[in-house]
């Protein structure tokens, strides 16, 4: 048999990181960056809450403290751009992320129980391009693409992250009035499928020989639409 207990876990927590950059303007219509950003080791602590207690002799849900760690990659990422007119500039870039750095998400709690999760994803890039044209000295007109590889081990696929690489196109508009800046963008992006077929993360495939209500299925067909508004001051 199988027991229904939902689990809430609030934690909260705080890291340290890096990030370097450099930038070179080879002339007055090409120009090259180069940015690293560091790991970052984030300790959560906070607490866990369940629906119910303890139906098992030695097993509790009672609520409890909680605590667990996550590791956040690192990346490289380069840039080039050129600007043939002074109104005009197309860029092209690359991110490396080492994802392989995210290999679980363990939450331990206070009261024995535990929550392991294995993720083991893989390193990822991300392929960019976009132009900026400026008809007028105060209004600006942008478009992007970018495409991001696949990173999720689907040996170890959950619902948390129901995405396995993406595609998006931008467009967006900047207007300049003084020191005030106002942008707007819109980002469509559509979503790899994830099979969750071999998947061995618990409460999508039968785990410990628990029969579970859902075994295996693919997530698909998904889109994103995504809107932007900033405001901006220069001093």
């Amino acid at each position: 048999f199988g027991i229904d207990n939902d689990v809430q876990v609030q934690a909260s927590g705080w890291g340290v990181g890096g990030h370097f950059g450099l930038h070179a303007r080879l002339n007055d219509q090409w120009s090259v960056g180069l940015a690293y950003k560091t790991q970052v080791t984030v300790n959560a602590y906070g607490e866990a809450k369940h629906e119910q207690n303890s139906l098992l002799p030695g097993v509790s849900f009672d609520d409890c403290d909680a605590h667990g760690t996550v590791q956040l990659p690192d990346s490289l990422a380069l840039g080039v751009a050129y600007k043939p007119l002074d109104n005009l500039s197309f860029e092209v870039g690359a991110v490396w992320t080492r994802w392989s750095t995210y290999n679980s998400l363990n939450i331990y709690m206070d009261n024995g129980n535990q929550s392991i999760s294995h993720k083991n994803w893989n390193d990822g890039w991300n392929f960019n391009a976009s132009v900026e044209y400026k008809p007028l000295d105060w209004w600006s007109l942008r478009a992007g693409f970018w495409y991001e590889t696949p990173v999720i081990n689907e040996d170890h696929a959950d619902f948390m992250v129901p995405s396995n690489g993406r595609t998006a196109l931008t467009l967006g508009t900047g207007v300049e009035w003084n020191d005030f800046t106002i942008d707007f963008a819109y980002c469509h992006m559509w979503i790899n499928p994830t099979s969750y077929d071999d998947t061995d993360s618990a409460g999508i495939k039968d785990f410990h020989g628990m029969s579970t209500r859902i075994t295996g299925g693919t997530s698909k067909d998904t889109v994103a639409n995504i809107y932007m508004l900033s405001f901006g001051y220069k001093f």
